[in-house]
C-alpha cells in the first residue's frame, strides 16, 4: 500500500508540473503565479514576424518599431526578422506557424484569427466598442484578460492590440440607404461574425484572400469591400472604388500575436522584455501614429474624389438594428463566448 501511495504521489507531481508549464504565457507566469524559466540565457533567439501588408500600414510600422526597441534592449540575444507582404505565407499559413512554433510573431487584423479561435470574433461585433481607439485602449489596459486566456488554449499569446481605423464599406456605387446595399456582393473577413454583419444588411458576404482583392475589384467580381481604410489606402483600392460608407460603427484591431510554444521556450527575462516592449511600442508610438495615419488617408481620399458618407441617424439606426443578429450569433457559440463578451462589456462600461 505504501509503494502504491508513493507511485500515485509521483504521478500527481508530474501532472502538476505539466499543467504549470502549459499554462505559462506572456509575462512568464501561470495561473498559480509561478515563473516558467525556460530556455538558455546564453543562446541567441530568432523572432520572425510576418504580416501581409507593407509600409506605411500600421501593422508594418508596429513591427519596425518593435524590432528597433527590442534590439536596443536585448542586443543580439534576440534577432528580430521582419517579413512583410506575405513573405511567410498567407494569413492562415502564418497562423498555423504560430500554433506550431515555426513562426514567432504575426500582426494581422484580429478577424483572421477566428478561423482557429472563433471567440476572437467578439472584436468584430458592430456597435460594441465605440470605435477602434476605444477598443485598443481597453484591450491594452487589461480588458483582454479573458480573451487572452482563451487564445492561449489555441497556442497563441496576444502581445498587444493595434488600432487600424474604424470599419467601413468601400463600394463601386454609393450606399446612403439600406436599399443601396441589398443584393451587393461584399468581401468580408473570413469569419462568421463579419459574414453575418453583411448578410444581415441584405448583401451577399464573400471571402477572398488579400492577395486576390485588387484583381476582384478591378474585374468587378465584387461590388465592395468591408474592411478599414488603412487596407484601402495601402492597396490603392480607393482609386478603383470611390464611395466610402462610415458604417457599421465598429473598430478594427490588428493583433500582435506570438507563438505560445516559442514564448514558453524562452528564459523568463527575455520573454518579459518581449511582452513589455510590444506593449510599449503600441502605447508609446502607435496611438499617435494611427491618429496621423487617419488624417493622411482621409485627406488623400478626399483629394482623389472619394465620396465619404457618414450615415444619417435613420440609416445608422437601421444598420444597428439589423446587425444585432451578429451579437446573437456570437453568444450562441457557448459559455466561453458569453464569458468573454460579458468581461469586455464590463471593461467598456468602466472605460473613461
Amino acid at each position: 500500500m505504501k509503494k502504491q501511495f508513493q507511485v500515485k504521489c509521483i504521478i500527481a507531481v508530474i501532472i502538476s508540473l505539466i499543467l504549470v508549464i502549459g499554462l505559462a504565457g506572456c509575462g512568464g507566469t501561470n495561473q498559480a503565479g509561478q515563473t516558467n524559466n525556460g530556455g538558455d540565457s546564453q543562446k541567441q533567439y530568432v523572432m520572425r514576424i510576418g504580416t501581409v501588408t507593407v509600409q506605411p500600414q500600421m501593422q508594418n510600422e508596429t513591427m519596425e518599431q518593435f524590432k528597433q526597441r527590442l534590439e536596443a534592449k536585448l542586443g543580439d540575444k534576440v534577432k528580430v526578422e521582419l517579413y512583410p507582404a506575405s513573405q511567410l505565407g498567407t494569413m492562415q499559413q502564418m497562423i498555423q506557424g504560430l500554433q506550431n512554433g515555426s513562426v514567432q510573431g504575426v500582426i494581422i487584423p484580429s478577424g483572421y484569427y477566428a478561423t482557429v479561435a472563433p471567440a476572437i470574433g467578439v472584436l468584430d461585433l458592430p456597435y460594441f466598442f465605440a470605435n477602434g481607439a476605444q477598443a485598443a485602449r481597453i484591450m491594452n489596459s487589461g480588458g483582454d484578460k479573458e480573451l487572452a486566456a482563451y487564445l492561449a488554449t489555441k497556442g497563441m499569446v496576444p502581445l498587444g492590440w493595434v488600432e487600424s481605423c474604424d470599419i467601413t464599406i468601400l463600394s463601386k456605387d454609393p450606399i446612403t440607404r439600406m436599399e443601396d446595399i441589398q443584393g451587393k456582393k461584399i468581401r468580408v473577413f473570413p469569419n462568421a461574425i463579419s459574414q453575418e454583419v453583411i448578410n444581415s444588411l441584405g448583401a451577399s458576404a464573400t471571402t477572398l484572400d488579400t492577395a486576390e482583392l485588387s484583381a476582384a475589384v478591378q474585374q468587378g467580381t465584387i461590388d465592395g469591400v468591408y474592411a478599414d481604410p488603412s487596407l484601402f489606402w495601402a492597396m490603392k483600392l480607393y482609386q478603383l472604388h470611390q464611395n466610402l460608407l462610415l458604417a457599421p460603427k465598429a473598430g478594427v484591431l490588428s493583433t500582435f500575436m506570438s507563438s505560445k510554444t516559442w514564448l514558453d521556450s524562452l528564459p523568463a527575462d527575455i520573454r518579459d522584455t518581449i511582452c513589455e516592449t510590444a506593449m510599449e511600442t503600441i502605447t508609446e508610438h502607435m496611438y499617435d501614429y494611427v491618429k496621423q495615419y487617419y488624417e493622411d488617408w482621409n485627406k488623400e481620399f478626399r483629394a482623389a474624389g472619394v465620396q465619404i458618407v457618414e450615415p444619417s441617424a435613420e440609416f445608422n439606426a437601421q444598420i444597428k438594428q439589423a446587425t444585432q443578429s451578429a451579437h446573437e450569433l456570437y453568444l450562441s457559440g457557448g459559455p466561453e463566448n458569453q464569458k468573454i463578451y460579458d468581461a469586455l462589456k464590463v471593461a467598456i462600461d468602466n472605460y473613461k
